[in-house]
């Protein structure tokens, strides 16, 4: 279904959601740590893969509400991928 590249890029976000429940982190700061993430990405990365060239070109094209939205759906799909 997902490209190698894209399924490690779940992955490592999947350990790192885990990670900050566990330290207690809210919804809320994930996604803002997401969003400031993103920003980076969108700027500085080269995507590796159709899905992170996807990802990218919506998050350009999005305003603060959507990507408030992509970065809680991004932590989503990590919270409910099998382990």
């Amino acid at each position: 279904m997902y490209h190698e590249s894209f399924r490690q890029m779940l992955d490592t976000l999947q350990h790192r959601v885990e990670d900050a429940r566990r330290s207690g982190m809210s919804m809320d700061e994930m996604v803002q740590l997401t969003s400031q993430i993103g920003d980076w990405l969108a700027v500085d990365a080269q995507p590796r893969t159709q899905e992170q060239r996807l990802l990218r070109d919506l998050w350009q094209v999005a305003g603060p509400q959507d990507k408030e939205t992509l970065s809680r759906l991004l932590i989503q799909l990590a919270e409910s991928r099998p382990q």
